[in-house]
């Protein structure tokens, strides 16, 4: 049990690490200049930007939503999305909104954030919020949660396995899981890992 658990923490702490590359375009009101590939760039407020393979655009996080701009005159903002997640979120997970020109076109790809779980949108955050006892068997518990709360839990691949809500110290039912690590990502977007033996 110790071997699988250490394979499967390595394993946990590889995938963190993968960087999203691409993020692609299509259906865009202009697609000639804007649809195609869209590639790692820097990060720009604590979050990647992703730039067309012609220079001319670049998909970024603004502080606020993400925004597709022009390199050039980043106050040009061709489409938009409130999304508040970790990368572009792809287009079937929040639809984009068309500022300049319409239609906004469908985003998607490995760099996109999307309903599943992603490699990228595991985040162990410090918070107060404790699950018990870990590892567990039939149960969950949760501490620290101030009001009933969403939340899904994910398999080391990212396969969403469950689903439902909670309160604190409320059990959770894991009956049903089979033994391994698992992440248990809450709306508020905290994440808690744990085992199931």
């Amino acid at each position: 049990m110790k071997q699988i658990y250490i394979l499967t923490t390595i394993l946990f702490f590889s995938f963190t690490n993968l960087a999203a590359q691409t993020v692609t375009l299509a259906g865009s009101c202009d697609s000639d200049s804007t649809d195609g590939d869209f590639n790692l760039s820097e990060n720009i407020n604590g979050r990647p930007s992703y730039v067309h393979s012609n220079n001319l655009i670049m998909i970024r996080w603004s502080g606020a939503r993400w925004e597709a701009v022009v390199i050039s005159d980043t106050s040009v903002i061709g489409m938009y999305n409130n999304a508040n997640t970790a990368n572009p979120p792809a287009s079937s997970f929040s639809p984009w909104t068309a500022q300049e020109c319409d239609p906004a076109g469908t985003f998607s790809g490995d760099g996109t954030s999307s309903s599943t779980l992603g490699i990228n949108d595991v985040e162990l955050v410090s918070v107060d919020i404790k699950s018990y006892p870990n590892p567990a068997i039939d149960y969950l518990f949760i501490s620290g949660l101030e009001k009933e709360i969403k939340f899904k839990i994910y398999n080391t691949l990212g396969a969403k396995v469950q689903k439902g809500r909670t309160s604190n110290d409320e059990k959770i039912d894991i009956q049903n899981l089979h033994n391994g690590l698992y992440f248990l990502k809450f709306d508020n977007g905290n994440t808690l890992k744990f085992i199931k033996k």
